[in-house]
């Protein structure tokens, strides 16, 4: 069931995709025919019957708010609604990409500006949201986030394309004043987009879905304006009457909120409050506004929990798959590995990042809750090559699965996602917030409020792989015609850790560090016979925090960090709180261990993976590489 490149680009626009041209979609998603993956064209079956059955104008319409590469899961979110649009399942209105710091909105519009151009979803709009924090965050890039050059760069040309072609549409031109507002990220607006968006429903258009990826900034500051307006529309009306007015001019903009996440509910379902999930803590004061409008003006919304998410996990085969379809595939092999490493590093290092914890570590990606299985991982903390190599470091997609509760009851319901029958009561009618994933069970229960986890886990692998593989042939040529002449070391910069200045360290050190090995040397108290371990870990404790006296002396600063590549009892229990070179860590430690990795990706016209770009796995013989000097070589682990 082989297909041609021209006809990826043909797709028929998604209004006007009918079941007769479901079929050959389908087949666009198995290129190398369906006995490939038998499991997954099941699922598209399915999805055609539903589709059959779909009654006119209820496709949802959906508007995205995003922090693409915060995590890699928002990207999993957009590729598997890209696929939803292809086959006529939802229409991608638009998509809004917030949340700094600094000016790192501009950098995640671009990024997610390119992705659907890769997807072959130019026409989707995008645009450039708020900052999203307060207070404003103060840190630098993580070591894997926003590191694509090419894909920011050329995402950056496509979305001034898509300006100019927008003012010419309104009979402007695109000027010297324009072009500066354009350069520092003044338009395309968010919230300007948004209206656009909402002003459009009506007869031909349905309100909006709005999918909350991450910061609730954008979307509050725009439903407090609107509500704000109405207000003053019925201002002669009595409250309980302007209430009413004011909550159905917001319904009939928007159909219903989704996010990733969780709030809390009160019992008569009017109360919403928000609760301490991190996209809401990224803006508290949205968070509370947003919640408030919910409760207040019965706005129905949906939010998909982490606890779901953790009962929905992929597994590493997801990532190795997709490595194989193109460019998008190919960096997100390259986001998740770094992205991983740096959890595995932070917990059982360093405490750059509060949350991660050796206790979260072990229960979050490794899926373990025993509490004795909990003691015996920490005693022997995991190597990061064998979790990967072993299949042990599983897949969560937080955002995915949020996207995944935005193409329809009813379309879920078809796909054995959603099970009437299993529904908790808190999302049954007449409730109009729905929490899926409320107080789910530790491990892998098999139904969470209503959702089947392994039909959601089957149902979101295979359209995530299938938008891949759809669209591979038109990514490759898109991305070979903008990056003909870049090498495979120039494509991502070079990762270093953040938030690394002496202040912020000796604060996470206080605070984390010390607890992690309190609980360590409490393990090790708890085994008989073993007094000589614990002094021994005691030593060692003792000896990093003298380390950590010599690093406030900058001189010492390139010391200690030459003598973590050669003293491995001292990479332990030390870092450089100067940035240190994450990815050369990261390097080190594959090739040490027989991991395979990527650099970049590959632009030669084979469209393989180039031989100065790839590391390959041989288990037991480690890989020696060189580095430029712009990483700053360390020597051979």
């Amino acid at each position: 069931m082989g297909t041609s490149g021209s006809r990826t680009d043909q797709s028929p626009e998604v209004d006007s995709l009918s079941c007769q041209d479901l079929p050959q979609e389908i087949e666009k998603a198995f290129p190398g025919g369906r006995k490939h993956d038998p499991e997954g064209y099941k699922i598209y079956m399915k999805l055609m019957d539903a589709l059959k059955n779909r009654p006119k104008g209820a496709k949802p319409r959906i508007l995205v708010i995003t922090d693409i590469e915060q995590d890699y899961d928002d990207l999993f979110a957009i590729i598997f609604l890209s696929e939803m649009h292809r086959l006529g399942v939802v229409e991608i209105a638009g998509c809004v990409a917030n949340h700094g710091p600094d000016d790192l909105q501009k950098q995640r519009a671009y990024m997610l500006r390119y992705v659907l151009d890769l997807l072959n979803l130019a026409s989707v709009p995008v645009a450039i949201g708020s900052v999203g924090s307060h207070p404003a965050e103060e840190r630098s890039k993580f070591s894997y986030e926003l590191r694509n050059k090419i894909f920011i760069d050329e995402g950056k040309k496509s979305l001034e394309k898509q300006y100019r072609k927008q003012l010419e549409e309104q009979g402007k031109m695109l000027g010297t004043d324009e072009e500066e507002q354009f350069e520092h990220g003044k338009v395309p607006d968010g919230e300007e987009l948004i209206g656009q968006l909402a002003k459009e429903t009506g007869n031909s258009k349905q309100p909006l879905t709005v999918l909350l990826l991450s910061s609730l900034q954008d979307i509050t500051q725009y439903l407090e304006k609107q509500e704000e307006a109405e207000i003053q529309k019925n201002a002669e009306k009595q409250e309980d009457d302007r209430k009413q007015e004011v909550g159905k001019a917001l319904r009939k903009n928007f159909k219903i909120f989704v996010s990733q996440g969780g709030y809390e509910v009160s019992d008569d379902g009017k109360d919403v409050k928000p609760n301490g999930n991190r996209n809401m803590e990224f803006n508290m004061v949205a968070a509370e506004k947003y919640t408030k409008l919910l409760g207040q003006y019965d706005l129905p919304s949906d939010t998909w929990t982490r606890n779901l998410a953790s009962a929905c996990l992929q597994d590493y085969q997801l990532i190795k798959d997709a490595r194989t379809c193109g460019p998008i595939g190919k960096h997100i092999n390259w986001i998740w590995l770094r992205q991983e490493f740096l959890f595995n590093w932070s917990a059982f290092n360093a405490f750059y990042l509060p949350a991660l914890t050796p206790d979260w570590y072990v229960r979050t990606k490794l899926s373990i809750s025993d509490p004795d299985q909990i003691k015996d991982t920490l005693r022997e903390p995991p190597l990061f090559a064998n979790l990967v190599k072993s299949g042990t470091l599983e897949v969560i997609v937080y955002d995915g699965y949020a996207a995944l509760g935005t193409i329809g009851d009813d379309v879920l319901g078809a796909l054995g996602v959603f099970k009437p029958d299993t529904i908790a009561p808190h999302n049954k009618p007449p409730y109009k917030h729905r929490i899926f994933g409320k107080g789910a069970a530790a491990g892998k229960p098999e139904h969470v409020d209503g959702v089947d986890t392994a039909q959601a886990v089957g149902v979101f692998r295979a359209f995530f792989l299938g938008a891949l593989r759809a669209t591979k042939v038109h990514a490759d040529r898109t991305f070979r015609n903008n990056a003909a002449k870049v090498t495979d070391d120039d494509m991502h910069e070079p990762a270093t850790y953040p938030d690394t200045d002496i202040e912020t360290f000796e604060k996470y050190q206080k605070d984390y560090y010390v607890q992690w090995n309190d609980l360590r040397l409490n393990v090790i108290r708890s085994e008989k016979n073993n007094k000589s371990m614990e002094r021994t870990e005691i030593k060692k404790v003792n000896r990093w925090k003298e380390e950590m006296k010599k690093l406030r002396e900058p001189k010492l600063h390139q010391v200690s960090q030459d003598l973590k590549y050669q003293e491995p009892e001292f990479e332990q229990y030390a870092a450089c709180p100067e940035n240190p070179p994450l990815e050369l860590m990261f390097k080190a430690h594959c090739n040490e261990h027989g991991l395979e990795y990527v650099d970049g990706i590959d632009t030669d016209a084979s469209g393989k993976d180039g031989a100065k770009g790839k590391a390959v796995d041989k288990p037991g013989k480690p890989i020696k590489r060189t580095y430029s000097a712009r990483e700053s070589a360390t020597p051979d682990p």
